[in-house]
């Protein structure tokens, strides 16, 4: 699991507001809005770079955002899809526990092996650099800067 904290940069950007005498509510709720929603979006195409073909399934679609308060924004797997999710951004060696090969249908047909490796892929490692980059105070700013000109009118 992967947990990352921004609030720091959240409560100087609100800092500034007071500062300017502006009191914008929810400000909070709609940065992490925004954040949240582009962090899917590294999501999502992380998952599409890793060479998985499919874009239009369960998998991809079971990535979301939400944001419930003004403290806290969640970006993953829903759970009905984390079972199949761990093993791509992890890794795992499946091997059989009672027979001697594992037996499963693939595009020609039946296939026997004694073990599958499943290579990790970090899908993760895309919003840990959109949080630790340039990009997300851009983000902050875009944000602030939409809810000050509603504001001055």
């Amino acid at each position: 699991m992967v947990t990352l904290s921004i609030s720091q940069d959240i409560n100087e950007a609100e800092a500034q507001l007071k500062k300017l005498g502006l009191f914008i509510p929810n400000i909070n709720k709609k940065i992490l809005k925004r954040l949240a929603t582009k962090g899917r979006s590294e999501l999502r195409s992380a998952y599409k770079r890793s060479g998985l073909h499919e874009y239009t399934g369960k998998l991809f679609n079971g990535i979301y955002m939400s944001v419930k308060t003004n403290d806290a924004a969640y970006v993953g797997m829903v759970s009905k899809q984390a079972y199949k999710f761990i093993p791509l951004n992890y890794g795992m060696r499946i091997r059989p526990k009672t027979q001697k090969n594992l037996v499963f249908r693939g595009f020609n047909g039946w296939v026997r092996v004694s073990e599958v490796n499943i290579p990790s892929r970090n899908f993760f490692k895309a919003i840990e650099s959109y949080l630790n980059g340039p990009r997300m105070y851009k983000d902050i700013n875009t944000v602030l800067d939409r809810e000050v000109q509603k504001i001055m009118g």
